[in-house]
């Protein structure tokens, strides 16, 4: 139990702390949490972020690519 705290507190050290945006959404790709740099990155607040679709701030590849992983997901 130790051993998964640990590691549970390592992810969120990176998640937190990590260089680039980045946004924990749910499985209909709606913002749930995002670390200070994604806000930062487009000018909105973390609150303003939450609960909207991630595919409003994604270039239309990247749209396309996430798209793809939640239905591949949605297969298993």
């Amino acid at each position: 139990m130790k051993a998964l705290r640990s590691r549970e507190e390592q992810l969120w050290a990176i998640f937190e702390g990590a260089g680039i945006g980045i946004a924990q959404t749910s499985l209909d790709g709606r913002v749930i949490r995002t670390n200070p740099k994604l806000p930062e990155m487009l000018g909105y607040s973390e609150q303003e972020l939450q609960n909207r679709e991630l595919i409003e701030f994604t270039h239309p590849i990247i749209t396309i690519v996430l798209i793809m992983l939640v239905r591949f997901r949605e297969r298993d």
